[in-house]
């Protein structure tokens, strides 16, 4: 009935909007531990001050130890710290950079605009030589399976090595990160498209006479549209670490170089609010995936 498959298709949707909003939070209350419990904070001062906290923690030269008292006068306690800083998140404001000294959520601004068409440009790039290769007639027969196997030997190599042609070359990074998660889109499709080789309609299409064309387009590319979104939902972690690994060699202005000199500057505040983001892409691609699943 249309009503009953509308209130599955609300309750499977609140299900996934509570199981991303649950990850994020727990994410966020982790971090903010982190942030709050890390020895030498030299970033803490300016931390509080951009969370409206007072502090005096500012080189503290050791880690906090959680059953001790007040640390000193003004300084929040872990609870009030983290929930000042998991309420600052959901207003936008993740804190000051000891490494660029300026605010956080301004450095983010600036290079997630960046990334994102660099992982915009690989996925377009990998739709259209996925679909190149199937639709060509390029993806059957023996040229299949070599194809398969020569994905299954790239899936081993580190996505960096991808990067450097690309370096050599002066060349887009979202080149090397298509080509990076290349092999293991090439599995996936393998796999649904696989699946689909025994199905009961592809049987009635060949007694039917369909063509080559009929049969790949609409018996099983639009068949098998659900298990396709799971695959490209399920492939945007691979697409995110392939995107760190190309940025960092290339030296891309992008999320990945700023986390990247996070690491290196111990920036925590930094580097929680690009895990964060992260955490946040990879949450929603997996209740999609799970979703799909049903």
């Amino acid at each position: 009935m249309p009503g009953s498959a509308v209130r599955r298709g609300v309750a499977a949707a609140a299900g996934a909007a509570l199981r991303v909003t649950g990850a994020l939070g727990l994410t966020a209350m982790a971090l903010g531990l982190l942030l709050y419990y890390a020895p030498g904070r030299e970033y803490a001062t300016e931390t509080m001050s951009v969370f409206g906290l007072a502090g005096s923690g500012a080189g503290d030269p050791g880690p906090r130890d959680p059953g001790a008292g007040d640390p000193g006068a003004g300084d929040p306690g872990a609870a009030e710290f983290v929930g000042q800083y998991v309420r600052n998140l959901l207003r936008g404001e993740f804190g000051y950079s000891s490494t660029f000294q300026s605010p956080v959520r301004t450095l983010v601004a600036e290079r997630a605009a960046a990334t994102a068409g660099q992982l915009l440009s690989a996925a377009g790039l990998l739709a259209v030589a996925v679909g190149v290769l199937v639709l060509s007639g390029l993806w059957r027969g023996w040229l299949r399976g070599w194809i398969g196997a020569a994905a299954m030997v790239l899936q081993s190599i580190p996505s960096a090595l991808f990067a450097i042609p690309i370096v050599l070359a002066s060349g887009p990074p979202f080149v090397a990160i298509a080509l990076a998660a290349l092999p293991r889109t090439l599995r996936v499709l393998d796999a649904v498209l696989a699946r689909q080789q025994g199905a009961a309609h592809l049987a009635w299409m060949r007694a039917m006479g369909c063509g080559w064309w009929a049969m790949t387009w609409h018996g099983q590319i639009r068949a098998a549209g659900r298990e396709l979104a799971e695959g490209a939902a399920s492939m945007v972690p691979l697409l995110l670490g392939s995107l760190l690994a190309v940025e960092i060699v290339v030296g891309y202005p992008g999320l990945g170089t700023l986390a990247w000199r996070g690491v290196y500057g111990r920036d925590l505040p930094l580097l929680g609010a690009v895990t964060l983001l992260f955490s946040a892409a990879t949450s929603l691609s997996s209740a999609v995936a799970q979703r799909e699943e049903r």
